[in-house]
């Protein structure tokens, strides 16, 4: 599940996470640092100084090599967050931030300065396993309701429609029942 995205020029910042949060538990958080490869005649590609997650189960800072650096690609840095059996069921906010650096090219050399950190803002279900998989159905029906309705009164009306032509035939009328005979 993607916990969410945070951009600046080419540099994208997406946090998601795979197991499923449950008291007692752990979740890993899965930071994954995008460079698509913006760079004018003055900024060279950004360095990777630190990844942090806040969370109300603790504060984390993420493994890294630091700085890292970027060419265009893709690097995934991994958290693992322990989850409290006395945690309560419910949502959960996360807060994780990416800390980079771009440099100004300048006859000296490189110049390096902090760029504004990239942050992903979040929640996470703690919960069983049966209610997260009843609230994923719910957030997957949220997202396609219109479509599920209209197979569904579709349907409704197609049923009904068999049942009524069934009974008549059963009865042997092709009169309208809401027709009254005298």
């Amino acid at each position: 599940m993607v916990l969410g995205e945070a951009g600046f020029y080419s540099l994208t910042y997406t946090v998601s996470y795979q197991s499923l949060p449950q008291p007692g538990g752990s979740v890993t958080f899965v930071n994954a640092l995008s460079n698509s490869y913006y760079v004018n005649r003055t900024v060279t590609n950004p360095r990777i100084i630190a990844v942090e997650i806040f969370s109300a189960f603790g504060n984390y800072s993420v493994p890294g090599p630091y700085p890292i650096y970027f060419n265009a690609g893709d690097t995934l840095l991994n958290q693992t967050v322990q989850i409290p059996g006395s945690a309560p069921l419910g949502r959960y906010a996360v807060i994780a931030v990416a800390f980079y650096q771009l440099s100004y090219i300048t006859l000296q050399g490189d110049v390096w300065y902090n760029a504004p950190p990239l942050v992903v803002r979040g929640t996470i279900l703690v919960a069983t396993p049966l209610l997260a998989a009843v609230s994923s159905i719910l957030t997957v029906l949220a997202k396609y309701w219109p479509p599920i309705l209209l197979i569904y009164v579709t349907a409704v009306v197609l049923l009904t429609h068999r049942v009524v032509k069934r009974d008549r035939k059963k009865n042997g009328s092709t009169q309208n029942p809401r027709v009254a005979t005298k």
